[in-house]
């Protein structure tokens, strides 16, 4: 996504336990149904931390 003339990376995340707290409508849940903050987290800063390896290497 480009804001402004620069290029942004963008991470969304849900808690896994969604659908037992919320109405998502056609959304689907991928994963253990279980609250886990930390599996969930597991999967997503390899994501982040190759989203701000680009970011430095740009800013150089």
């Amino acid at each position: 996504m480009t804001v402004v003339g620069e290029k942004i990376g963008l991470v969304g995340t849900t808690t896994q336990i969604l659908a037992s707290i919320s109405s998502p409508g056609p959304m689907r849940v991928i994963g253990p149904q279980q609250n886990d903050k930390e599996a969930l987290a597991a999967i997503l800063q390899p994501k982040i931390d190759a989203l701000a390896e680009q970011a430095s290497t740009r800013s150089r």
